[in-house]
């Protein structure tokens, strides 16, 4: 049987590995796919997650309960 010759394009390869480490890390996947608009210039922008985000993105458990928001003065 003859051997084939595969070319690797360094360029799709450096793409797929980019690729595959956003769509492991949920962080990096919003900030790829989710856009906001910025208020002050009035233009999309990608998603940035405060920390708090990041940390409940990034959690593994399988139960997750999380309460975000301010806290009204009663």
């Amino acid at each position: 049987m003859a051997e084939r010759n595969i070319k690797i394009d360094k360029q799709k390869l450096l793409q797929l590995k980019k690729l595959n480490e956003i769509c492991k890390n949920p962080v990096l996947w919003a900030k790829v796919f989710i856009t906001t608009v910025n208020n002050k210039t009035k233009k999309k922008e990608p998603w940035t997650a405060r920390w708090y985000q990041a940390e409940m993105l990034m959690d593994k458990s399988l139960k997750k309960v999380a309460r975000c928001g301010r806290r009204t003065g009663e």
